[in-house]
């Protein structure tokens, strides 16, 4: 549990992140369809 709140707001999380988390979600997705 984090108490305090990230040091930046979710609307502008590093890009890096979000392409990551974007892979794992279309992986997640081929490997359902499978």
């Amino acid at each position: 549990m984090v108490s305090k709140p990230p040091p930046y707001p979710f609307k502008s999380l590093p890009s890096d992140f979000v392409k990551q988390s974007f892979k794992n979600n279309i992986k997640a997705q081929q490997e359902c369809f499978i």
